[in-house]
């Protein structure tokens, strides 16, 4: 944390070693509370070692290194979630659903194993889950981006030192919108907005450059809404359907209702929409 107080932004992700409770590891991740810090969870994972031939139990720490290899060789924009982890043979504590669940609301990044046998990172989380923007581990890493990317071009301008004129602030903000652009063109960002650029009055020797933009947000949930409808009340089967040759019954079903719309949380309906397909 000095270390990204001191204009060298860094993110962590840390494991634990040995027995560890999930309460326990639930109140470590309260006690972080710290967006540039993953902690993972369980404690326990199974590693075939070649030189001894067999399969053993190591802590969370060195699956810890491992997502910090990935997280490495990754876009900034890329989240964790999902991201399957290679050269691992399993979990050793098996949780239920609901405790997973508790884990990752409550700011551990839970590994498990999946019924197709992979395992990979259930929800890229980090331990401060006061909001999306603090959670979402990859929300952090555009975020140090955008500001490594500002930060060179504008040094790289040479402004610094130099007296200020009226075109110095054409310049300072050419130099931060060729930055976004950049951020644009490498989908390190989505857009940004109101880039401006203002010598400060009570500290002239300042230029403040402000604008907005928009993080590529994590795609964590898909939830599939749909409505039943019936054109017709009525359902007949005929015996001598060729495409069903041995249902040689007839049936009716009448008066057959159905809901308007799903019963599925709505979200607030299509005022509550940030982009969608037509």
């Amino acid at each position: 944390m000095s270390q990204s107080a001191n204009r060298f932004e860094r993110r962590a992700i840390i494991g634990m070693d040995g027995t560890v409770s999930s309460d326990l590891r639930r109140t470590y991740a309260a006690q972080l509370g710290e967006s540039r810090i993953a902690l993972v969870s369980p404690t326990k994972f199974t590693y075939y070692s070649p030189e001894l031939n067999r399969a053993i139990d190591l802590g969370g720490q060195f699956i810890a290194a491992s997502l910090a290899g990935m997280t490495v060789s990754m876009s900034y924009a890329q989240p964790l979630t999902h991201k399957v982890i290679t050269g691992w043979n399993d979990v050793v504590e098996l949780q239920k659903e609901q405790q997973k669940n508790d884990e990752s609301k409550n700011g551990l990044m839970v590994i498990e194993k999946t019924r197709r046998q992979k395992m990979w990172v259930r929800h890229g989380v980090t331990t401060d889950n006061s909001d999306l923007l603090h959670r979402e581990w990859n929300i952090i890493g555009q975020q140090d981006a955008l500001v490594y990317r500002l930060r060179d071009y504008l040094e790289n301008a040479n402004l610094i030192g130099q007296p200020i004129y009226d075109y110095t602030l054409v310049n300072v903000k050419a130099s931060a919108e060729a930055a976004l652009q950049s951020l644009l063109r490498d989908g390190l960002i989505v857009n940004y907005s109101g880039l401006k650029a203002r010598q400060l009055l009570t500290n002239p020797d300042v230029i403040e450059v402000s604008f907005s933009w928009l993080p590529a947000m994590p795609l964590n949930y898909i939830v599939v809404t749909f409505a039943v409808s019936l054109s017709s009340g009525n359902v007949t089967s005929q015996g001598d359907n060729p495409n069903n040759p041995n249902f040689t019954s007839n049936s009716q079903v009448g008066a057959i209702t159905a809901p308007t719309s799903s019963s599925v949380n709505n979200f607030g309906g299509a005022s509550n929409t940030l982009r969608s397909t037509l």
